[in-house]
């Protein structure tokens, strides 16, 4: 989630009046994403009651509020900072306004997305020589994430798309990406939204706006089963939608993930802040002040309606076919259109001192929370027996992680975000002009180029190695894969003992493996290739294998297990 102030100062434009109440509705947004995450991912209670189970589900919802939040209130943020400065610097104002970007999101970006993959399982599991092919497409998923293009294509690396091939928290890192896109668009959709020079055609163009793109939303949620249909003829069966639940789904990318279809929220909030500022300069009249609460009223009360019509279980409200993407576009900018013009008092909390601290702090919030949750549950995986104490200890536990977080992102802010961003905005005034901004701007796509070139050479380097060894190459082994455990985590044991062997026994000893997986029967797998052949061979034993059982591989013969 981008994080955006709500004024700028820049040499060609006066300082915009600061909107207090945008800032802390960042806040509502990164917290909502937060806690939707933090429900799904710790409250685990066996049997849990109907009640329980039903607030977990629509804290889980709170998701899907929280993105539509984001990409809305960053439209309306945007248009209302960086509209002149573009209109009026033409095209060294655009340059500006994508540099005045980058300092805000690349340095805190690229300092998350190098500790999650510093610390995640996979780069750990690639040094002990285990579940390598597993980093391999991790890394050639990063030159998307370093040019924050992951969420423009749909591209499936072995069993999962880009979006969900780094770590904890790189996931989340998908809105960055489809922000950058809406940044790259915004020149076309400002000199459209600024034609809107008196107030009724402002509002018409939201209202209009508001109708076209969710007609064309609702229209398209018709042929859903027909995308299906052609994704998993042409991506396979990790495109399937398989009733809503696969986040690697070709149309889970495209409804929500991809810039495509969220851009719609984006425009919305541009065309609320031009209604705002044609209207800035005008006293609210006696007909605004009657018609103000209403319009907040319709605001904030259609959200949580609009929510229940679009994700209540069995629901058959046709609205459920913009539950991806734009069903709370209007209400969540009619919301922001009255916080900015009207300053009503229910909307003042979000103006506190603390709600701005933490409004500040919401992109580190949003980039930190799951890797917060990952560290403080890891381990973590069996439900709790049913019952109310258990019931108080995962709240409890929840709003306890999520504190920790708020902690940690408004100093993540005071000591690495707002530093960063103010040093690399000092650079675009140095007297060489551009050419220290463009060289820093061009460093990720060099490192995504360095990056291809090494996953290239790699690639070549496994290949010449597959065709000039003799004897047998160990690809993956794995113990416990029939409990849950992630495949790859004896691969370099049994790689040590068999690799370039004709015949070899390996000991299957859970005194050197490790217990992956308590109470559970672990088997042992070794996939496994008779080089120059590269037809693949397998050998499986059944659970219990870690107390000395064999694997014996041969390449003379068929593999054969004892």
């Amino acid at each position: 989630m981008d994080s955006q102030s709500v004024t700028v100062l820049t040499p060609s434009v006066a300082r915009r009046e600061e909107i207090p109440a945008l800032t802390g509705l960042r806040f509502l947004a990164a917290l909502s994403v937060a806690v939707a995450h933090g429900a799904s991912i710790s409250f685990r209670v066996e049997n849990a009651s109907p009640a329980f189970s039903a607030l977990k589900f629509w804290m889980e919802v709170g998701a899907g509020f929280g993105m539509a939040l984001f990409f809305v209130l960053s439209g309306f943020v945007i248009h209302y900072n960086y509209s002149t400065v573009i209109r009026s610097g033409g095209i060294r104002g655009f340059a500006q306004f994508l540099w005045a970007r980058f300092s805000r999101l690349y340095p805190l970006f690229a300092v998350v997305l190098i500790a999650d993959i510093m610390f995640g399982d996979k780069l750990y599991l690639a040094l002990v020589g285990a579940q390598g092919g597993s980093f391999r497409s991790s890394l050639s998923a990063l030159p998307y994430y370093l040019t924050f293009t992951q969420s423009w294509f749909y591209i499936v690396i072995d069993t999962h798309t880009v979006i969900y091939q780094i770590g904890n928290v790189a996931p989340v890192m998908w809105s960055i990406s489809t922000e950058w896109f809406f940044y790259l668009c915004y020149p076309v959709i400002m000199f459209g939204a600024i034609r809107a020079t008196k107030p009724s055609y402002a509002i018409a163009a939201a209202v209009a706006w508001s109708l076209a793109w969710g007609g064309f939303a609702y229209a398209l949620g018709g042929y859903w089963d027909e995308i299906d249909a052609w994704a998993i003829t042409n991506f396979g069966p990790v495109a399937a939608l398989q009733g809503g639940i696969n986040q690697d789904s070709f149309i889970r990318w495209l409804g929500y993930f991809s810039p495509f279809m969220r851009i719609g929220e984006f425009i919305l909030g541009c065309l609320s802040a031009q209604a705002y500022m044609v209207l800035a300069g005008r006293d609210v009249g006696r007909l605004e002040n009657i018609l103000s609460p209403v319009l907040l009223a319709v605001a904030a009360l259609s959200v949580p309606a609009i929510l229940y019509l679009m994700y209540a279980p069995g629901g058959t409200s046709s609205l459920r076919r913009l539950n991806m993407n734009f069903g709370l576009g209007p209400s969540i900018a009619l919301l922001l259109f009255c916080a900015a013009r009207y300053r009503p008092r229910a909307l003042r909390i979000f103006e506190a001192r603390a709600m701005i601290k933490l409004g500040d702090a919401s992109y580190s919030i949003y980039l930190i929370h799951l890797m917060v949750f990952a560290v403080l549950l890891k381990g973590l995986h069996a439900p709790l027996p049913d019952g109310i104490g258990s019931i108080v200890f995962v709240m409890a536990r929840l709003v306890m992680m999520l504190a920790l977080v708020l902690l940690l992102s408004v100093a993540l802010f005071a000591y690495v975000e707002d530093p960063a961003r103010r040093t690399l905005r000092q650079l675009w005034n140095r007297p060489r002009g551009l050419l220290t901004p463009g060289v820093v701007a061009l460093a990720p796509f060099a490192c995504a180029g360095l990056v291809i070139g090494g996953a290239h050479l790699a690639t070549r380097y496994q290949q010449w190695k597959i065709e000039n060894a003799s004897g047998i190459m160990v690809t993956l082994a794995t113990y416990g894969g029939n409990c849950g455990v992630d495949g790859g985590n004896a691969t370099s044991r049994v790689r040590a003992v068999c690799d370039g062997q004709s015949d070899c026994d390996f000991v299957v000893d859970v005194s050197k493996l490790g217990d992956v997986a308590p109470g559970c029967g672990k088997g042992f797998a070794v996939e496994f290739l008779c080089t120059p052949d590269k037809t693949p061979r397998t050998v499986e034993l059944p659970g219990e294998a870690g107390f000395m059982s064999v694997a014996r591989l041969r390449c003379g013969s068929e593999p054969i297990a004892k």
